[in-house]
């Protein structure tokens, strides 16, 4: 039984963290500054090796602290990344904004010139 729950301890840890590096590579890509986050997620892959080390010390309850830790860390990056994704959003709504606005005057003004030719 402890052998089940370290083994879906661990599978969770793995998964979490691939995520994680997903979302935060993606925020990277865009442009978002996340370099604290990754530097964070390589902790919790830290922790994730150190689990495994503790699986030769035959003690789940160190092995599952330890997975937890990993397990809560990756979660923060991946929540990380998530906010950096959602203010990329967020600007570029606010740059298409501007620049209808932009569009605008610049039609406006257009207009005010052929009015003052004739």
């Amino acid at each position: 039984m402890a052998a089940r729950q370290v083994k879906s301890q661990l599978a969770n840890l793995q998964t979490r963290l691939a995520s994680a590096k997903q979302v935060l590579e993606r925020a990277q890509r865009a442009g978002m500054e996340v370099s604290s986050a990754i530097y964070q997620l390589s902790e919790a892959r830290d922790r994730l090796v150190l689990a495994r080390v503790q699986i030769h010390g035959f003690t789940p309850a160190m092995l599952l602290k330890t997975a937890a830790e990993g397990d809560s860390i990756a979660a923060q990056c991946e929540q990380s990344g998530s906010q950096a994704l959602a203010e990329l959003a967020y600007r570029r709504k606010g740059l298409a904004v501007s620049a209808a606005i932009l569009l605008c005057m610049i039609g406006l003004l257009l207009l005010k010139i052929r009015q003052l030719k004739t």
